[in-house]
């Protein structure tokens, strides 16, 4: 009966100790942070297809070998590339909506599943945006 007990007990602690494990693995936090996000108009004033998105974005990160997908308003538009000190967006500027608009980047696999960062900015405006140029939001 003893020996049944200890069996069990030992059962129970080690389902604990790997409900714990895999809790601590999902609450990992995101290893990519937004700063701010950029929309462009090419020289003619016509919309650029896509965002720039400044922040930290490590691609040396251990045991990851996965390319986070990016949302805009809840959006999945795929993945970014590098571009420079930036990480661009494509097909992605069409989403946004006059006033308040969330860009995130979230990871999907482990070690970092479910992880993920978002930057909110308000009063976005395409007449904002000059031709040829960009605008930053924050």
């Amino acid at each position: 009966m003893l020996k049944k007990a200890m069996v069990l007990l030992i059962i129970v602690g080690l389902a604990v100790i790997a409900a714990a494990a895999y809790a601590q693995q999902q609450s990992k936090p995101c290893p990519w942070t937004i700063s701010k996000i950029a929309a462009g108009k090419w020289g003619n004033g016509n919309h650029k297809a896509g965002l720039w998105a400044k922040g930290s974005f490590p691609i040396n990160i251990p045991g990851v070998t996965e390319r986070p997908d990016w949302y805009v308003n809840g959006t999945n538009v795929g993945k970014s590339q590098i571009q420079f000190d930036t990480r661009f967006i494509p097909n992605s500027s069409g989403l946004l909506k006059p006033g308040t608009n969330t860009v995130k980047v979230q990871f999907n696999k482990p070690p970092y599943n479910g992880a993920s960062h978002s930057i909110t900015f308000d009063n976005f405006n395409w007449d904002d945006v000059p031709p040829g140029g960009y605008k930053w939001y924050r």
